[in-house]
């Protein structure tokens, strides 16, 4: 019988308390702001970088369509 190290690093705790703040949902990450920045797409890059996922989205709640407010992002 093989037994698994689960324990998780203070580096990894650090990131993973601060991926809270974003939702997965079926394995995509989404980050909701108020206009999109090159900043969002950096961490939202960063983001899909650590956990190894291939799709983001930014979605911004603050247009008058929401088609305008979606930014889609592939790794």
């Amino acid at each position: 019988m093989e037994i698994l190290d689960h324990r998780v690093t203070e580096a990894q705790r650090n990131t993973m308390d601060k991926l809270e703040l974003e939702n997965r949902i079926s394995e995509r990450i989404i980050k909701c702001v108020e206009s999109i920045l090159p900043v969002h797409q950096a961490q939202l890059l960063t983001h899909l970088k650590l956990t190894g996922l291939s799709l983001g989205l930014i979605l911004n709640f603050n247009t008058d369509l929401m088609k305008k407010g979606i930014k889609r992002m592939v790794l």
